[in-house]
């Protein structure tokens, strides 16, 4: 995503993954994979300004 940035994407994931172990639940992926899922839908998506990304465990 050439002059994308994913603002404290990194910090966001890693409080998710010690979320889901606070509740005792488990994530398929870890946090590097789910960054990179992320990228990937923003990228397919075209979005490349302003988004806010709201990410939960069900």
């Amino acid at each position: 995503m050439k002059g994308s940035v994913t603002f404290r994407l990194f910090k966001y994931m890693q409080r998710l993954q010690d979320s889901v172990k606070i509740y005792r639940f488990t994530l398929k992926y870890n946090v590097n994979v789910l960054m990179k899922i992320s990228r990937k839908m923003l990228h397919k998506n075209n979005l490349i300004k302003c988004v806010y990304l709201s990410v939960s465990v069900c």
